[in-house]
């Protein structure tokens, strides 16, 4: 499909299924650590004069970086619209970073609230569990 986003995007397809929307494209920097972010940031949102709320998760919390060693680095943050709970855009730093910023990037494709994050039961030991730790870090700081 990512194809059929390209193909429509360079013919002009502006009613294609396929719309590109790039604020819903995924980046991944494959470094050690690796770094990935989907969404808004802190500063463009500041700037846009929304108001947001910021959820912050370490890996240092996580068992899984425990298991495997690398508990020193990584952090996973969720940026949330403060009154509507809507996910605005995750940022993740660590191992594993490009692979757990999907999980972001359909919560802000679909204008998930952040309590879905919070509710949701992840497999343990997993680094995706930071998404529930980082949810209720931000949903303390409003409630």
């Amino acid at each position: 499909i990512n194809a059929e986003y390209g193909v429509d995007f360079i013919c002009g397809e502006t009613n294609s299924p396929h719309l590109f929307v790039p604020e819903q494209v995924p980046y991944g920097i494959y470094t050690v650590p690796a770094v990935s972010m989907i969404g808004q940031t802190e500063q463009s949102l500041r700037a846009q004069g929304v108001p947001y709320e910021s959820g912050l998760a370490s890996f240092t919390e996580m068992a899984r970086a425990l298991m495997t060693g690398d508990e020193r680095s990584g952090k996973l943050k969720i940026l949330f619209h403060r009154e509507t709970g809507k996910v605005l855009g995750v940022h993740c730093i660590g191992q594993s970073a490009a692979e757990l910023i999907h999980i972001g990037q359909v919560a802000v494709a679909t204008g998930a609230h952040v309590r879905l994050f919070a509710d949701t039961c992840f497999n343990y030991p997993t680094f995706a569990e930071a998404y529930q730790v980082a949810a209720l870090d931000g949903l303390n700081k409003i409630d």
